[in-house]
């Protein structure tokens, strides 16, 4: 026989100045947000990187409304421009009436035009067209020994492209698919393009820095229990689910757990654990707050770990978190090359710089966006309350060494009362500190403002207007 129950603890979040976390929820705006490019290239999109990475690389201007268009399909002489331009390859002087005539006539010397004729550059183009438009305008030649990939079809050019990474395909009851039939929409090419503009390009060589801090992002990952019983236990086990970008853990048990799970015991006991990492790591749980737990026992014992967020899917999820860490990586790599941080400062020295750069180069959000609450809002778009600074701010400071984590509490501004809030409890050179760099960056904003009163500061200064658990952070 078996017995289910479930529970579901969501993170709260503030409103006003501060975030909070806790077991209430006030909901937020859940739109996505456009983009300061293309005036119909959303953030959250899938294709948003890609048709981002088109307009930065001034390979397409889009259309005189300021619009990409992503989900029109392409045409014939849209796909041959936007290769050729990506590839470097310039156009001959126009010789008709159409737009694209140039480009079609520098394609037609080397026989990439194929059945294409300059009244047919406006018609839709396939898949398997603009793999052999490509194909021909890249000089390849045969590569012999290339077996057979898709089921669908079997060319060379096809198969030589998929062996380089550049068109991918579609995965249909076991089998690989091309879909050569298949119309290309502006945003599918914006893929390719970017995979053909990285082929082109080659590998780029990771400085000393970059597998410095890559091998640092690393060490979050840690080893957990195959039973995992206490609140320890448990928090390693969903840091591990929210640094590999996994919302969904099964872990079973022996019949010695069926009583632990029958009285939710172990439930409980990752609730504490998810409230206690939702507010130390909130750089990889600004992104997931809501966890839903079901639990099982009887002849199978098992509880299953449900992590997300009531604003975004979990594609979105794994998109920003990665864009952020990818993006903070490169914010210390540039300051290091700059010459602001270097290894010869100490820890305190590195931590002030980075916390100038973080307010001088973040704006808070007072209306509250759902990014705002996330490293994401902080790192891409500039503009963040507290668990969006405190994300960003940790994971700068992470990638040079220093110890940091989150310190959740409530603190009081000048012109609001008591608010749940956010900052950060950091090592500095053998001392345990207290840093709010939202607290440093001014409300309006103020252009090239830094208030270093919080910077580095001890528990008795900031009691004056931070409160916080001292049994569960210390201090």
């Amino acid at each position: 026989m078996k017995s289910r129950f479930s529970k579901i603890t969501k993170g709260k979040r503030g409103s006003k100045i501060f975030l909070g976390i806790g077991l209430s929820l006030a909901i937020l705006i859940a739109q996505v947000t456009p983009a300061f490019g293309f005036s119909d290239n959303r953030i959250g999109s899938w294709y948003y990187e890609y048709v981002k990475f088109m307009e930065d690389q001034r390979i397409s201007a889009g259309y005189g409304d300021g619009s990409f268009k992503p989900n029109n399909k392409v045409s014939t002489g849209e796909s041959m421009v936007l290769v050729m331009k990506t590839l470097g390859i310039a156009p001959d002087e126009a010789t008709g009436g159409h737009w694209a005539s140039g480009y079609f006539s520098a394609a037609e010397k080397v026989n990439a035009t194929g059945n294409s004729t300059l009244s047919t550059l406006d018609s839709p183009i396939k898949r398997s067209q603009v793999a052999v438009l490509m194909y021909k305008l890249m000089g390849l030649s045969t590569e012999v020994g290339i077996p057979p990939v898709f089921a669908d079809i079997s060319t060379v050019e096809i198969n030589q492209l998929y062996e380089m990474g550049i068109f991918g395909g579609y995965t249909e009851n076991g089998k690989l698919l091309f879909k050569p039939n298949n119309f290309l929409t502006r945003a599918e090419l914006s893929v390719v393009i970017k995979k053909l503009y990285d082929y082109k390009e080659g590998p780029e060589e990771d400085t000393e820095e970059e597998i410095k801090l890559s091998a640092i992002l690393s060490k979050e990952e840690t080893q957990e229990p195959t039973y995992p019983v206490s609140v320890k236990d448990f928090e390693k086990v969903l840091l591990n689910m929210a640094v590999k970008n996994q919302f969904k853990r099964t872990v079973p048990y022996t019949t010695g757990y069926t009583n632990a799970i029958k009285s939710r015991q172990i439930l409980e006991v990752v609730n504490d654990a998810f409230a206690n990492v939702f507010a130390t790591y909130p750089e990889y749980f600004g992104f997931t707050n809501q966890l839903l737990l079901n639990g099982t026992y009887g002849s199978d014992n098992y509880i299953t770990i449900d992590i997300g967020g009531q604003d975004y899917t979990d594609d979105e999820v794994t998109e920003r978190r990665t864009i952020f860490l990818n993006e903070t990586k490169d914010i210390v790599i540039s300051l290091y090359k700059s010459g602001i941080i270097d290894d010869d400062m100490s820890e305190t020295q590195k931590a002030r710089e980075m916390y100038e750069w973080v307010v001088l180069n973040t704006k808070y959000d007072e209306s509250l966006d759902r990014d705002s609450f996330n490293g994401y809002g902080a790192s891409h778009l500039g503009m963040a309350v507290c668990q969006g600074y405190t994300a960003l701010y940790n994971t700068m400071l992470k990638l040079v060494g220093i110890k940091a984590q989150g310190i959740a509490g409530s603190a009081s501004g000048s012109s609001v009362g008591s608010q749940d809030h956010i900052w950060t409890l950091a090592e500095l050179d053998g001392k345990t500190v207290h840093i709010d760099v939202t607290f440093g960056d001014p409300v309006p904003d103020r252009l090239g403002k830094c208030d270093f009163t919080y910077f580095a500061v001890d528990s008795d200064f900031m009691r004056k207007d931070h409160v916080w658990d001292r049994d569960k952070f210390g201090m």
